[in-house]
């Protein structure tokens, strides 16, 4: 939504180009994309807290797609997946846990 106060400028090119910036601004917002992320956030760094059920420390952020924040949580704690013996079944079914639990695509 373009504030009305952009009609009070006095260059039309002004109003023209704010006009232009607050379009493409609003259809970037509704869209699913870029977000801050945490990039460390796998089960050691999720403690139980008690302002909130469950309080994420120690964030490396990054801005990108939500998807890329499931890559530490399939990644940590490698040894006891390899020792399962289906390192593949075991992330799959990590990636298929978080991906619907997080509502994102597949």
């Amino acid at each position: 939504e373009v504030p009305s106060a952009v009609d009070s400028l006095a260059d039309p090119e002004d109003r023209s180009r704010l006009r232009g910036w607050a379009s493409a601004v609003a259809e970037l917002v509704g869209e699913p994309g870029d977000r801050v992320l945490h990039w460390d956030l796998h089960y050691e760094n999720v403690l139980a807290a008690e302002r909130e059920p469950w309080l994420a420390i120690d964030p490396e952020p990054l801005v990108g797609d939500p998807g890329f924040d499931l890559w530490p949580a399939l990644d940590t704690g490698w040894e006891r997946i390899e020792a399962t013996g289906d390192a593949r079944r075991v992330v799959r079914r990590r990636f298929d846990l978080l991906t619907e639990s997080l509502e994102l695509d597949r």
